[in-house]
Formats: structure tokens, C-alpha cells, sequence
């Protein structure tokens, strides 16, 4: 068995660590959506700190597609992908949210609401990845002829 040398291991602690908390905060307008619509009395409280989460949803997507984007960019690109991202994320989280909804719980089975979402979020992002991919390799080819 191949050994990991010290910086992928530092990368995937990193990316652990880090996505739980970033999914959470994309998924954020899902969940203050869930929580306006159901208007229940206890969960009101909690409606407040989803919407400051929903806030940062845009910038964090934002800064996800450019730090997972092949190359260089324009920043109105990054920002149509990100909404691509949320759009998907927040939809499937949404779907979820429905289905698994549990009366007075604000969360209900984290890995269930949050798990496909993020793995939707994955295929946008690895589909951005290879549309920047393919259109670096069209321009060179341009450039060759």
C-alpha cells in the first residue's frame, strides 16, 4: 500500500473539516425557506440566524466555483456558476427538508437533508470543471491553427 505523502492528508483533514460547515451554509436558504413556510411558533427563533447563513451562501459559492475552476476566469462567470450551485444545492436540500420533516425539529437527519445535496453540489462543480476544460482546449486548438 502507497503511503499518502503529509500534504494530500493535510488537504483531505482540510476538506473535512471545511465542507460539513460550507454545505451548511449553502444549503442555508433552503432551510430558512422551510422554516418561513411552516410558521411555527417555536421554530421562529431560528429563523434569523439561517437568513445571516443564507447571506453568506453567495459569496461562499462564489469563492467554491473559483477555487474548483480550471483556470482563470471572469468574475460574472464564477458568480452564474454559483448560482448554478446554490440553484441545485438549495433545491435538493429543499426536496429533502420536505420529505424528512420531523414536527419542532429545525434540522431533521442532517445526513439525509444535506448528503444528496451535497453530492449534487459535486457534480455541478466537477461539470463547471470540465466545461472550463473543454473550452481551454478549443481555445488552444484555435490558437494552434
Amino acid at each position: 500500500m502507497r503511503r499518502m505523502p503529509g500534504r494530500r492528508i493535510a488537504l483531505v483533514v482540510a476538506a473535512i473539516v471545511f465542507a460539513v460547515p460550507a454545505v451548511l451554509v449553502l444549503g442555508a436558504p433552503a432551510l430558512a425557506l422551510r422554516i418561513a413556510l411552516r410558521d411555527s411558533p417555536g421554530l421562529r427563533e431560528f429563523l434569523a440566524p439561517w437568513l445571516w447563513a443564507s447571506a453568506a451562501a453567495l459569496p461562499l459559492a462564489v469563492l467554491v466555483v473559483r477555487l474548483g475552476s480550471a483556470g482563470a476566469g471572469r468574475w460574472p462567470a464564477y458568480a452564474l456558476r454559483a448560482v448554478l450551485l446554490l440553484a441545485v444545492l438549495n433545491g435538493i436540500a429543499y426536496v429533502q427538508l420536505v420529505r424528512h420533516e420531523l414536527p419542532g425539529v429545525v434540522l431533521p437527519h442532517v445526513q439525509f437533508v444535506y448528503g444528496p445535496a451535497a453530492l449534487a453540489a459535486i457534480a455541478v462543480l466537477v461539470g463547471a470543471r470540465l466545461w472550463d476544460r473543454r473550452r481551454a482546449d478549443q481555445a488552444a486548438r484555435k490558437l494552434a491553427r
